[in-house]
């Protein structure tokens, strides 16, 4: 366990089936975060140092991506996910208080409401929409052919590795990135070992069964949605606001990696929230007593 930045320590957490890479730090209730498809933990760095030390944080490569050495295949599917990072967690013998979780890792984040059950949960730009019409069977069943092709992982990653090519997917994203954000993407599509993680997980992705039990999530949910996001329309928080019991919407100004762009404001939305919740900071929790 070493030292990344302040506040923030990185380790290797051998629980099964992976060998996980985790950003962990501070004191008080346990906010376990959850990163997007093809990103990683150090996405929300700026947000949980802003949160540390009133709050313990807790954030995790998804298995594939970064750092975290993928165990066993075809563990790579939304409930799959969701199962080994509950073992991971509860591994920690901490009570969880909230989750937050970013697009993708937004629906791992219901599907851990169960496993886990938190006081609370924090979706940003939560994907929470399937492909339609032809990109609905098209998109997945393309990753999975490359998943399976033993040079596709390599031939992607040199490709897409390149500062052009990231700043103009960044953009797509509805970002404007500075040089660390380019950086901070551009190392991790440089690893064929991340590129096939985020195409293992495209490719068992199946968001159906999750959509039909949002009626039946009583746990509170509070949805941060970009306005200005291209990638998971405003509209789709919307909907999910309408079909989750306790949901509460806040719509906010920024792109899909808003909390990357602006984590001032995140890390103070977030506060908010796990106040709303219940849940009390450490300084909050030291004066009472």
């Amino acid at each position: 366990r070493h030292p990344t930045v302040i506040g923030l320590s990185e380790s290797q957490h051998r629980v099964k089936p992976h060998d996980w890479r985790v950003l962990s730090g501070g004191d008080g209730p346990l906010v376990l975060f959850l990163h997007g498809a093809g990103s990683s933990a150090d996405s929300f760095t700026a947000v949980m140092e802003d949160l540390v030390p009133r709050w313990s944080v807790f954030a995790p490569d998804l298995p594939g991506h970064g750092g975290t050495r993928v165990g066993a295949r075809r563990r790579s599917g939304l409930f799959q996910m969701a199962e080994d990072i509950a073992s991971l967690v509860q591994s920690l013998d901490a009570p969880i208080g909230a989750i937050v979780g970013h697009s993708a890792g937004a629906a791992i984040a219901l599907a851990l409401e169960p496993l886990l059950q938190p006081r609370g949960l924090i979706l940003i730009n939560a994907a929470l929409a399937s492909f339609d019409g032809v990109a609905g069977w098209a998109f997945p069943g393309l990753a999975r052919t490359l998943r399976d092709l033993p040079f596709a992982p390599s031939l992607l990653s040199s490709r897409l590795s390149r500062r052009d090519t990231i700043d103009r997917l960044l953009r797509t994203n509805g970002m404007e990135p500075d040089e660390e954000m380019i950086a901070r993407y551009q190392k991790l599509a440089m690893s064929p070992d991340h590129i096939a993680g985020t195409l293992a997980m495209m490719g068992d992705w199946k968001l159906r069964p999750l959509l039909d039990r949002l009626p039946d999530i009583e746990t509170p949910v509070h949805l941060y949605a970009a306005r200005n996001d291209p990638t998971v329309p405003f509209a789709v928080s919307v909907r999910a606001e309408e079909r989750l019991p306790y949901a509460h919407l806040y719509g906010i100004d920024g792109g899909h990696l808003v909390h990357e762009a602006d984590p001032d404001l995140v890390s103070s939305l977030i506060e908010g929230s796990l106040e709303d919740f219940g849940l009390a900071p450490l300084l909050a929790q030291k004066i009472s007593h």
